[in-house]
């Protein structure tokens, strides 16, 4: 069966646990934009604790932000947000053990001209996550939106920043972790940078989840 998600700005490791233990995972693309959600943003360990990354989305119209597709969401390009979310990843994991190897993968992404709609954002976020973690890049997206799907395990709203989770996360050393103590269900990225894609993998298949 599917399972249906949104799509997430490097998303969280509880995400990504549930993505790589989905038998067929599907991202909605048609959706509409949700904000203060993982469809903009981002949590990486920094040096004073859980530092959100925001992608700024621009308002159109009367409807407001959230009533727009996210085919059809942008970012607010003319904050320069991309450069900065990047310099904030380098000042925060620049001592990782796995930094320098996967510096470049990850700066394709905030050094590209496609940076403008949120949706292609995502999506090359998460190719991005998929070649660290050595997964397949071709992954399904939806052709249509569906409110309540009778075909598929929907995820699309299961994963929320403000939302407390109860799947526990095994501990793993982080950057700042004498600092602030272990920080759980961080971005992806804290995760693949601290111990590597393929014990990041490992770790992800063996997460319980509790959704």
């Amino acid at each position: 069966m599917k399972t249906l998600f949104s799509s997430a700005y490097f998303g969280s490791i509880e995400y990504y646990a549930a993505w790589v233990q989905a038998e067929n995972p599907v991202i909605d693309i048609h959706e509409n934009y949700q904000k203060q959600t993982y469809r903009s943003r981002a949590y990486i360990g920094g040096a004073n604790g859980a530092l959100a990354l925001n992608v700024p989305v621009r308002h159109i119209g009367r409807g407001g932000v959230e009533h727009q597709n996210m085919v059809n969401a942008t970012t607010s390009v003319e904050f320069r947000w991309a450069k900065e979310h990047f310099r904030s990843l380098e000042t925060a994991y620049r001592t990782s053990p796995y930094f320098e190897f996967y510096e470049d993968a990850v700066k394709t992404l905030y050094f590209s001209d496609d940076v403008e709609r949120l949706l292609d954002v995502n999506i090359k976020a998460h190719k991005i996550v998929c070649h660290l973690l050595g997964i397949d890049e071709n992954f399904s997206t939806t052709e249509e939106y569906i409110s309540t799907p009778n075909d598929a395990v929907d995820m699309r709203n299961a994963f929320l920043p403000k939302k407390s989770t109860e799947t526990n996360f095994e501990p793993y050393t982080q950057v700042f972790e004498v600092k602030n103590g272990f920080l759980p269900n961080l971005s992806i990225l804290d995760l693949i940078f601290c111990i590597g894609g393929r014990e990041a993998l490992e770790y992800l298949k063996n997460v319980k989840l509790a959704l």
